[in-house]
């Protein structure tokens, strides 16, 4: 593969939007877009996908046609064939996105992996991670994943799993259902409706009145009341801590990583649960891996279709 001249998409696939971003083998950013879009389940909907494509290529300077390589990166389990077994957050019909790219762009080597994996794949590459070493890269935003790479490659295990680290149970007495069906995972506390669940209980606890939250994935109004003092957003954003060290130090032991990275648009509040997360993480987690660092992202939101880019040029 020539990293230079080599070209390829990368699709990164939100609830609600789509990042691409055209780049070269060695990493080069050309040219980045986003698409707003719902259910990714109808031919409609398919072609606008490849729509989007088709302009990105255009900005960038090149024929579409002559992509080396397409990567999509969406928001649950994935298999090594490419089979999405659970996605408890969007709505897609995986194998008509996938026909539908093969069809417009046959000369173009597709890959799809999970989201959580494209970003650690794409931070490993390029950011905070260590692309020789072993990166677990922890993705915080509507739901809760992680991304492992090992020497390179991300590791996806036998059933598309791995990394399902919002799935991970750190809370055994919780009475809640998670949208996978289990109960306690942590998902359901580190996730933005996560957040603004624990806000509002620290609020009820206090008999307090809380702070205006937009939206039911507005975790945005309590990074900004914890910062500016609000006692139940500053505890809620510590537990969110305490919750994902639990699971960290459970991953750390299980794959010990180089370093664990946080990212994902919760990421944007790390500085209100940073110091929780890495006192609690050197409390729980077993000797050997204490100073194991936790850093966040580096390259926010990019780290999705860089990754999703980087594993389809892997595969050329």
């Amino acid at each position: 593969m020539d990293e230079k001249t080599t070209k390829a998409v990368g699709i990164d696939i939100g609830g609600t939007s789509i990042k691409m971003g055209l780049v070269t083998g060695r990493g080069e950013v050309l040219a980045t877009s986003k698409v707003s879009t719902g259910a990714l389940d109808s031919d409609g909907a398919f072609a606008k996908v490849c729509e989007g494509v088709h302009a990105l290529a255009e900005q960038g300077g090149i024929d579409a046609g002559k992509l080396d390589a397409i990567g999509l990166d969406v928001p649950g389990v994935v298999l090594e064939d490419g089979t999405l077994t659970m996605a408890p957050n969007i709505t897609l019909d995986l194998a008509g996105l996938t026909t539908t790219l093969r069809e417009a762009y046959p000369q173009a080597s597709l890959a799809v992996l999970n989201d959580a994996n494209a970003a650690a794949l794409g931070e490993a590459w390029l950011g905070s991670g260590n692309a020789r070493g072993g990166t677990v890269m922890v993705t915080l935003g509507t739901g809760v994943g992680a991304g492992v790479v090992i020497g390179g490659n991300v590791i996806a295990g036998a059933h598309g799993a791995a990394g399902e680290i919002g799935h991970l149970n750190v809370e055994p007495e919780e009475t809640e259902t998670c949208n996978c069906g289990c109960r306690g995972c942590l998902e359901q506390y580190a996730s933005a409706r996560g957040l603004i669940r624990l806000y509002r209980e620290e609020c009820e606890a206090d008999g307090a009145e809380p702070v205006a939250i937009a939206h039911a994935t507005d975790a945005l109004a309590v990074f900004e009341a914890a910062r500016g003092g609000n006692t139940q957003a500053v505890r809620a954003c510590e537990r969110l801590g305490h919750y994902l060290a639990r699971a960290l130090a459970a991953v750390a032991v299980t794959v010990d990583p180089d370093a664990f990275v946080v990212g994902g648009g919760m990421s944007g509040g790390w500085d209100t649960f940073a110091r929780a997360c890495l006192a609690h993480y050197r409390e729980v987690a077993v000797s050997a891996c204490k100073d194991t660092p936790i850093r966040p992202a580096s390259l926010g939101n990019d780290a999705g279709f860089l990754g999703a880019a980087r594993r389809a040029l892997l595969s050329l």
